[in-house]
């Protein structure tokens, strides 16, 4: 059985409340950080469960900020994302 991954990019501030048991990254050092160490990108199995809904909810990030693997690659891999995630970046002090 094949499990549909979702992606949200989340700012640091955002990063330092979430709880990455909740998520498929162990910690704060296993996410993966944009090359400034502003946003980082997490992914979790679909649906999101509710510690998830309600996280977001409470960081005021909206349903539609998910988005499937193959467009988070895509956008990752082209244009203006590629530049902002090209290296993997050291995650900033916790």
């Amino acid at each position: 059985m094949s499990r549909d991954l979702l992606y949200i990019q989340i700012t640091q501030a955002q990063a330092r409340t979430l709880d990455f048991q909740l998520v498929m990254e162990d910690s704060w050092d296993t996410a993966r950080w944009d090359n400034n160490q502003t946003m980082c990108m997490i992914h979790f199995v679909s649906p999101p469960s509710r510690d998830i809904s309600n996280w977001m909810r409470e960081q005021r990030i909206p349903i539609t900020a998910i988005t499937k693997h193959a467009v988070e690659n895509a956008y990752i891999r082209t244009g203006g994302g590629r530049t902002s995630w090209d290296n993997p970046a050291r995650p900033p002090r916790e």
